[in-house]
């Protein structure tokens, strides 16, 4: 973490990147992080809660409407929400239907966080072993695993 005067001005994550887009949002608005200093560096729902459990639904759940959620199609919560609302009911359909996830799929785990919140029990989850797009039988993974294999 980068903080200048009470802002945090840049971050590197490593590992488990759930809590980007809070801490984008927060690097974005300029917000006045010193109330919860000592606890950034632990994440949205440790920071915003006073230490409250890690719960990733409860993280996208604070987020608000105008966060970030897909940085490289530029879709906001508001927007991967209007189209759960709208009968996107799957990862395909959200990405087909707003483009969140559809690119890179960092931002895969936080667009099935959505589905969980807005659809409960109906929603089941998906991403397990699921290819990255129907055009190829690479997950994810397997696409990371072959870029790291050649670098």
């Amino acid at each position: 973490m980068i903080i200048r005067d009470s802002r945090l001005v840049g971050a590197v994550l490593y590992g488990d990147t759930t809590d980007g887009a809070w801490y984008f949002d927060l690097l974005r608005r300029q917000e006045d992080i010193a109330p919860i200093r000592e606890a950034l560096i632990f994440g949205q729902a440790f920071a915003a809660g006073g230490g409250a459990s890690a719960n990733p639904l409860d993280a996208v759940a604070a987020l608000p409407m105008d966060a970030e959620i897909c940085g490289c199609n530029g879709v906001s919560k508001a927007k991967v929400l209007a189209c759960i609302s709208g009968g996107a009911h799957t990862l395909d359909a959200v990405r087909a239907g707003c483009k969140a996830s559809a690119s890179c799929g960092s931002c895969t785990g936080l667009v099935e966080n959505l589905l969980a919140l807005s659809m409960g029990a109906d929603y089941q989850g998906e991403r397990a072993n699921a290819p990255m797009c129907k055009c190829t039988s690479f997950t994810h993974e397997d696409v990371r695993a072959a870029i790291l294999e050649k670098s």
